[in-house]
């Protein structure tokens, strides 16, 4: 990355036939949620370990697997389960029932007018098979187009409602996401509980994961191998270096320059990763180099 100065230019660069189907039930655990910017985030305790080995020869095989959720979302609160996929899958969905899917009624004033619309009083969800960035509650608009900042974000309007039994895609959800993974990876489900729903949401029936392999061979290789995370071949490292500004990444993982000493970070597949460069006073920002010359100011990097 350079800024333009009388003097100086500093730069950043980034290093950057017979068809079997099987289907099998694991008992369902409850999990701890983890801490970070999500206000409960779990990462699915999916692994080499505790997934079963595909019969050999199969052209196709399932599984199937379910979690207990107990912590409610009370209202405005976001939650995030991470997925890990393994190799050789080619479908993951998510499902779940509730009682709390439904949207709350209209709020209106004393001659009929909505003052808060149905839509914006229930429980609003999606997955993706990448890392979508932080929550931000607030929708762009043409005269705020950045209400959160600068960064990669989640927005309520990327999200849906869901008014009966919840069965939502994890895989694939791009239209230029591989047919076959074949590195394993990260997917998200997402889920706001609006400030004006009625009450806290919670699960009322264990949480499904199901998962359709594809590619048999290569899912038994992770097995063997029992891989547990994505291997390093799937990390991407982000190198930065200037001296006359600074460099921040959103999700978090790097800030540097001026102070900020975090000028390395590793991302695993499916992230999506925005760096924003500040130039210092005196200066102005010109350009990126190594791997993102010529793209604009904040870039993203998308790990597959």
């Amino acid at each position: 990355m350079s800024y333009l100065s009388k003097k100086q230019t500093r730069k950043l660069s980034m290093r950057s036939g017979l068809s079997l189907v099987s289907l099998v039930l694991l008992a369902w655990l409850s999990i701890p949620p983890a801490q970070g910017a999500w206000d409960w985030g779990y990462a699915l305790p999916i692994n080499a370990t505790n997934y079963p080995r595909a019969p050999d020869g199969a052209s196709k095989y399932s599984v199937n697997t379910a979690y207990e959720v107990t912590q409610p979302v009370q209202q405005g609160q976001t939650l995030r389960f991470k997925v890990l996929i393994p190799p050789g899958v080619s479908s993951a969905k998510i499902s779940a029932q509730s009682n709390s899917w439904q949207c709350a009624p209209d709020i209106t004033d004393a001659a009929g007018n909505i003052i808060v619309p149905k839509s914006e009083r229930c429980p609003i969800m999606d997955g993706f098979d990448h890392d979508q960035g932080e929550f931000c509650s607030h929708n762009p608009t043409a005269v705020n187009p950045s209400p959160c900042g600068g960064g990669t974000y989640i927005y309520p309007q990327d999200l849906h409602t869901v008014t009966a039994r919840l069965l939502d895609i994890l895989y694939p959800t791009e239209s230029d996401s591989p047919n076959v993974v074949t590195q394993s990876r990260y997917a998200y489900f997402v889920l706001y509980q609006q400030p004006q729903a009625l009450d806290k949401f919670a699960f009322t029936s264990n949480l499904g994961i199901s998962f359709g392999i594809s590619n048999v061979g290569l899912y038994n290789q992770w097995i063997d191998r029992g891989s547990p995370v994505p291997s390093n071949d799937n990390i991407l490292t982000i190198a930065a270096a200037t001296n006359n500004g600074t460099v921040t990444s959103n999700p978090s993982g790097i800030s540097c320059g001026h102070g900020g000493t975090l000028c390395s970070a590793s991302y695993t597949t499916g992230s999506r990763v925005t760096l924003t460069a500040t130039a210092a006073d005196g200066f102005a920002f010109a350009s990126w180099g190594g791997h993102c010359a010529g793209a604009t100011n904040p870039v993203t990097l998308y790990r597959r």
